[in-house]
């Protein structure tokens, strides 16, 4: 996939992103998605899994945005299983094309990651927009 291709994948999966409801490991990888989406919902998996349930209730869709490590992906799969059992529509979509557009293993390297691609974007003159 090339820079543009790239740049497009990341825009059209942020733009969806801010309308959703984001789950994510810990407080760098929650940083780094409110610097990329400011104003996001972001929510912390820590904790009581009930508690964060019923705090989570309200929301339609939830994406579920765990690193790409074997503890990742282990809580990618039992965070699926548990919101989908209590009724939330799952996105596990939104984790694979944000890996596919910037290459990430760890999201808290996202702003480092969308730096990279932002200067092979220049150097390509591709402007970048989010849809």
């Amino acid at each position: 996939m090339d820079a543009a291709e790239k740049c497009r994948l990341l825009a059209k999966t942020l733009g969806k992103l801010r309308a959703e409801t984001i789950l994510v490991e810990g407080k760098r990888d929650r940083r780094a998605l409110q610097e990329l989406i400011p104003g996001a919902k972001i929510f912390l998996a820590q904790g009581k899994k009930e508690r964060l349930v019923e705090r989570l209730s309200g929301c339609r869709t939830v994406a579920v945005l765990f690193d790409f490590d074997e503890e990742g992906n282990r809580k990618t799969q039992e965070w699926r299983e548990l919101l989908s059992e209590e009724g939330f529509r799952v996105d596990a979509e939104s984790r694979k094309r944000l890996r596919a557009a910037l290459g990430i293993t760890f999201f808290e390297d996202l702003d480092r990651k969308k730096s990279e691609l932002e200067t092979k974007m220049e150097e390509q003159k591709i402007a970048f927009k989010v849809i």
